[in-house]
């Protein structure tokens, strides 16, 4: 995955792990990549956003803080 350099949300005081910080760069492209684009009309037309859900789970962000074990990704509270 490529790392785009970016402000995180907890800013710069709050140093991130390796998963933390893949969490949040998986994050920030989907939304970049895939919701931006959508956001728009799915307002507009006051739709629910179902292709970025099957997005977020194609990408194992519905699982994020499921461990590892059970099949997710395993993320603390605070990812």
């Amino acid at each position: 995955m490529q790392m785009h350099n970016y402000i995180p949300i907890c800013g710069e005081d709050y140093p991130l792990s390796d998963k933390q910080r893949e969490c949040m760069h998986m994050a920030y492209a989907l939304g970049r990549d895939k919701f931006a684009d959508r956001a728009p009309q799915l307002d507009r037309d006051a739709q629910f956003p179902f292709a970025n859900y099957a997005d977020m789970r194609a990408n194992g962000l519905l699982a994020l803080c499921v461990p590892e074990e059970h099949g997710g990704m395993g993320a603390d509270y605070a990812s």
